[in-house]
């Protein structure tokens, strides 16, 4: 009778272990991919426990893995900033990475053009965050975008009264101990990537380059006209396309990190060669499609990566 007591209880053991393994098995699937229908992901139990992903750091730059779009965090202090949107279908990555970082409220909200990809999520941000000021660049009626996303985009600004900007080429400001160049478009460069707001933000010592989508042309313009691009950090324009990143620009930029923002589906981008060419000319790349959420932090003299944040 003895026996078969402990073997009960072995066999009750045994079930139990399963029992748990099963349920930790299925909480962790529902927490990963259980967003869609309203289920806490990791951010939010993250977030819930009081962590976030890069607490100590001065200045911290997110690059956020939402595939073949743009988004970067900048967080500096108690200052936040927002520097292109990702698409809408994106939004809850990008949500659930503000929450985790205990953001509530942006100070500024850089949009570098008006496609889907970098400001498709841009009227739900205003909606939930909230905004002190919203720059982008002035868009002719020619190239002004007719759909939908766009026309949400304008409501919001209306409907939750938002400082819009469209900032003089080039001019400066500044965020809490952030300057903000605004050093590209100066001129009408015939389409909505070629007039991207070209950004330069500067902490202390170090210099972070925003490039939107600006195409050759730009860059040969900024060039010719002896604008300063070297930089720290590149973010590289158009997802690693061929129709960016010149020789020259890349020479003369010559950042120690450069980010490209793309899918791992993506079957165009980036470029090949033109992935090889920024090889060539910084000493670290990275690319969310591989590294997914690159985050840089800086106490304004050197530079860390983590990436997978």
């Amino acid at each position: 009778m003895q026996n078969t007591d402990v073997k009960t209880r072995k066999n009750l053991k045994k079930i139990l272990v399963v029992i748990i393994v099963v349920l930790f098995i299925i909480f962790s699937l529902l927490i990963s991919f259980g967003r869609a229908i309203g289920v806490p992901d990791w951010n939010d139990v993250f977030t819930f426990c009081g962590i976030y992903a890069d607490m100590n750091s001065e200045i911290s730059l997110s690059f956020i893995d939402v595939g073949s779009a743009d988004v970067c965090y900048v967080r500096c202090g108690d200052k936040h900033i927002l520097i292109d949107t990702g698409q809408s279908l994106t939004y809850d990555r990008l949500w659930a990475y503000l929450k985790r970082n205990g953001c509530t409220h942006l100070d500024a909200v850089i949009i570098s053009h008006p496609e889907s990809d970098h400001m498709g999520a841009a009227a739900d941000v205003i909606r939930d965050f909230g905004t002190d000021v919203l720059y982008m660049p002035s868009v002719s009626a020619e190239f002004e975008p007719q759909n939908a996303e766009y026309e949400r985009f304008c409501n919001s600004l209306k409907e939750y009264s938002v400082n819009a900007i469209n900032p003089q080429i080039p001019s400066s400001t500044k965020v809490g101990e952030l300057g903000i160049d605004f050093i590209s478009p100066q001129k009408d460069f015939g389409s909505l990537n070629g007039n991207s707001l070209v950004v330069r933000i500067t902490y202390k010592g170090k210099v972070f380059l925003f490039t939107g989508d600006m195409v050759k042309a730009t860059e040969e313009f900024l060039l010719n006209c002896g604008t300063e691009l070297k930089c720290d950090v590149l973010k590289v324009a158009h997802h690693g396309s061929k129709t960016s990143s010149s020789e020259e620009f890349l020479r003369a930029a010559s950042p120690e990190i450069a980010v490209v923002s793309v899918a791992d589906d993506d079957a165009y981008l980036p470029d090949y060669y033109t992935m090889a060419n920024i090889n060539e000319h910084c000493d670290e790349l990275y690319v969310t499609a591989t590294d997914r959420t690159v985050v840089i932090t800086s106490d304004g003299s050197s530079l860390s990566v983590k990436t997978h944040a």
